[in-house]
C-alpha cells in the first residue's frame, strides 16, 4: 500500500532541518534534509505498524487538508 502525505521543511534554531507530515502528526529531524527525510519516514512506519497493531484505519490526506495561501505582510 502507497499513501502519499504533504511533507513540510523547516530549520530549526541549531539548523537541523525538520520534517513534518502535518496530516498525521508525525516529525522528525536531520542533520540534512535527506536525513530528515529518512528520520520522518522511520516515524511514519512506526505510527501505521502501531494503528494497523490495533486494527485502526491508516490516515489518508484530501485535498482539501492541504493549500497554499498567499500572504502579504
Amino acid at each position: 500500500m502507497v499513501v502519499r502525505y504533504t511533507v513540510v521543511f523547516e530549520r530549526d534554531e541549531d539548523g537541523w532541518f525538520v520534517a513534518s507530515a502535518p496530516a498525521i502528526g508525525c516529525a522528525a529531524q536531520g542533520r540534512t534534509r535527506p536525513a530528515a527525510v529518512r528520520a520522518l519516514r522511520e516515524a511514519v512506519e512506526s505510527y501505521v505498524a502501531a494503528r494497523r497493531a490495533r486494527g485502526w484505519p491508516i490516515p489518508r490526506e484530501s485535498n482539501d487538508t492541504v493549500s497554499a495561501v498567499e500572504i502579504s505582510v
